[in-house]
């Protein structure tokens, strides 16, 4: 592959690359064929450029640049991928981020020209603002730039080089449970609390809270002692919405415990009485949590008006256990009872090994002293 550098005007230079030669449609002649790209400063950069091209084609990564800005490409991805794709609060949120940060700060740009010198000053100005809104706008951009290499819009992803400062210090910390405290919660709210069989259910299968409210009757095998998690509430209320899970691998069923399945069979038990009281007036969306009536189970009012008074009544920190550390306290437990990271990952269904390891198990004081005897019974022989 040639190319050669031609001055247009001052500190204008035309970069032509030649493409070997094509027949001209209008005349049926062979011809030279040339690509050619502006660049404007001096002829060494002019000449840097070129080399740069050159060197791409050769390894078969350049990817010609395109006309469309950020603005365009993050409007496209997000209603051709993530809308049909991904669950419906997901693309929520990413079309919040979208509109109220990313096109604002950088949607007038170039999709082929953006780069980390232009990313990171606005992200330390909304890092300093807000470290939530930064570290989302990061995972977005990064997951929406990752697409735009498969789709050949891009080459290398810009987020690459950005530097979320503070990211590791301010990291989300997670209040999970041991077994003496998970043991006194379930007590106390299995004396206490109608919604008993929720917290069971987070406990002793890792689903997230949209998951075990969206749970259906159908889909809970009671003989094979499994669950299949196929829908997750997404807004409770007189006309609930349900959405895709999180993860969608549906047809992965998730083993339940004894407890569990006696528990089920109670709460199926209840029901049935409350739909014999309830007559027609009872609206069945064959959930296996729900209230009186039939309806989903609201996901405020469980936290604020059950979950924090069933944590206060076990004498444990409501104030700084999210329901959400009920999954995080599973991950945790089956680490300590010695389950490998690959089972946990598959019962808690992650992608992959890693976020099993580095997002939901946080080795515990308990965890770190067996570690430690460990090493003290290697080190016996120096005593």
């Amino acid at each position: 592959m040639r190319g050669h550098i031609r001055k247009q005007s001052p500190n204008s230079w035309g970069i032509y690359i030649y493409l070997g030669k094509q027949i001209d449609p209008k005349t049926g002649k062979r011809k030279n064929k040339y690509k050619t790209y502006t660049v404007r400063g001096t002829r060494k950069q002019a000449e840097t450029k070129l080399t740069e091209i050159l060197d791409k084609i050769n390894k078969g990564i350049f990817i010609e640049p395109t006309k469309i800005t950020v603005e365009e490409y993050f409007t496209y991805w997000l209603k051709e991928h993530v809308k049909p794709n991904l669950s419906q609060g997901t693309y929520v949120w990413y079309d919040f981020l979208a509109r109220k940060y990313i096109i604002p700060h950088w949607g007038y740009a170039k999709l082929s020209s953006i780069s980390a010198y232009h990313i990171q000053s606005p992200m330390n100005e909304i890092r300093r603002k807000s470290f939530y809104i930064a570290d989302g706008l990061y995972r977005t951009m990064r997951a929406a730039f990752n697409r735009a290499i498969q789709w050949q819009f891009i080459y290398k992803n810009p987020m690459e080089g950005v530097s979320l400062s503070g990211k590791n210090e301010q990291k989300r910390k997670y209040r999970t449970l041991n077994p003496e405290e998970t043991l006194r919660f379930l007590k106390i709210a299995k004396k206490n609390s109608r919604h008993y069989g929720i917290y069971l259910c987070a406990l002793t299968t890792g689903l997230r809270r949209g998951e075990i409210l969206g749970l259906r009757w159908m889909d809970v095998d009671m003989e094979k002692k499994i669950i299949y998690v196929r829908q997750s509430l997404r807004k409770s209320g007189y006309n609930p919405v349900f959405d895709i899970p999180k993860n969608r691998r549906t047809d992965k069923g998730v083993a339940i415990t004894n407890i569990l399945l006696k528990e089920f069979k109670l709460i199926k038990e209840q029901q049935d009485i409350e739909k014999n009281k309830a007559g027609q007036y009872y609206k069945d969306y064959d959930l296996v949590f729900a209230i009186p009536g039939g309806r989903p189970v609201d996901p405020d009012n469980l936290v604020q008006r059950d979950f924090k008074k069933m944590l206060q009544k076990a004498g444990l920190p409501a104030k700084e256990i999210r329901f959400h550390d009920l999954r995080h306290s599973v991950a945790t437990l089956l680490r300590a009872l010695g389950v490998d990271l690959e089972t946990i990952s598959e019962i808690l269904r992650l992608s992959s090994i890693t976020i099993a390891e580095s997002t939901y198990v946080h080795p515990t004081v308990e965890m770190q002293r067996a570690s430690i005897e460990k090493l003290e019974g290697l080190l016996e022989g120096v005593k």
